[in-house]
């Protein structure tokens, strides 16, 4: 195996009060969906599957319980983002 490094734009801004996946800031958003989409690339063998794929349900935005965002949109519409 060899380690593939991808570089991906940060964000500056604070998003530990952030609730809702469209407030958080676009990079962020897109940092969530290349995640997601690793996570499908792998578990799929980077192939199509008929399985339905599972959805991520929260986001931590910090260390405190209520810093979680819920509203998290499907699998698929995270990889059409990524």
């Amino acid at each position: 195996m060899q380690p593939i490094y991808v570089h991906l734009p940060g964000w500056s801004e604070d998003i530990a009060g952030v609730k809702s996946f469209t407030k958080l800031p676009k990079n962020a958003q897109h940092y969530i969906a290349f995640l997601v989409k690793s996570v499908v690339d792998v578990a799929t063998r980077g192939g199509a599957t008929k399985a339905p794929l599972p959805n991520l349900r929260y986001i931590g935005t910090g260390p405190d319980p209520d810093q979680i965002i819920r509203d998290v949109p499907a699998t698929e519409e995270l990889l059409k983002l990524a």
